[in-house]
């Protein structure tokens, strides 16, 4: 295989869906139980905390916390706005994280809103569904381009929910200035209460069964040369192409990090081109 055409091949493609939108893997980092009873209503709150109980802050240059005299039902809400040194083109949103346990094609997400002087910015719900190997649906409202000053109204977005379906993250988020309080999020899925929704058998993939470097990569240092430096940035780009185009990577078959990290020092090593080349080949 000439992986000098392949290299040319790859660079034409304008964007590989390496950045998933917004979110980094550190802001879901806490783990996710498998409960029927969630805080959708926002009233779980523990002492000292800032926002309800297993809602979370994503974003930068906003200030989030419960708001207990605009509401929609009940004792709380969540306000959204602005920081006063907010950075260009930053966001705010409050997140829920669920694990994506049950049966059915489509989710539904809604939640009441009210905002006071949006501009220069939207609001919007986010609904996500990440799979094993990173995003498969999203939408965030965004391009309804929703600004001005509204009372309490209920927003809904809807996706279909992959069989592959790993996480389902939810939320609410605000650019731009203004004001935006949050209250009464509800899932359905199929057009059911999520909470009354079949639980799934869950699969096990066989890429979730490869444990060999779940302590760290194993490699402790790597000793680089203007060759090897151009072997591992073809590396990345064949490892980047396969990992979101191989149909037997998206079945699951393969724990693609770990395969890279098996890989590496074998390109490093490499001794010349064709060497090179077999192994990636192979």
């Amino acid at each position: 295989m000439n992986f000098t055409l392949l290299k040319g091949t790859i660079m034409k493609f304008s964007l590989l869906p390496f950045v998933i939108f917004f979110f980094t893997a550190a802001s879901f980092s806490q783990s996710s139980t498998v409960t029927k009873e969630f805080n959708f209503g926002l009233e779980k709150v523990s002492p000292y905390k800032e926002l309800p109980d297993d809602w979370l802050q994503w974003g930068t240059g906003y200030s989030l916390s419960i708001d207990s005299v605009q509401k929609h039902t009940g004792n709380n809400s969540v306000l959204i706005k602005p920081s006063k040194e907010k950075p260009p083109n930053s966001f705010g949103s409050i997140g829920y994280v669920i694990p994506a346990i049950y049966e059915g094609k489509e989710i539904e997400l809604r939640a009441w809103m009210k905002f006071t002087d949006v501009m220069e910015g939207t609001i919007g719900l986010m609904l996500r569904i990440d799979g094993s190997s990173g995003m498969l649906q999203f939408d965030n409202m965004m391009q309804k381009n929703i600004q001005g000053t509204s009372d309490w109204k209920m927003y809904s977005v809807k996706l279909p929910l992959p069989d592959n379906a790993k996480t389902i993250y939810i939320g609410a988020i605000l650019s731009g200035t203004g004001q935006l309080w949050v209250d009464d999020f509800e899932i359905l899925i199929d057009g059911t209460d999520i909470s009354t929704v079949k639980q799934k058998e869950q699969k096990v993939y066989k890429a979730e069964m490869d444990k060999e470097f779940d302590k760290g990569s194993k490699i402790e240092s790597l000793k680089l040369t203007d060759g090897n430096v151009q072997d591992l940035s073809l590396l990345g780009m064949v490892w980047g192409f396969l990992k979101y185009y191989h149909p037997n990577i998206a079945k699951g078959e393969y724990n693609w990090d770990y395969e890279l990290f098996r890989i590496l020092p074998k390109i490093i090593q490499a001794k010349n081109i064709n060497e090179r080349d077999s192994i990636l080949c192979n």
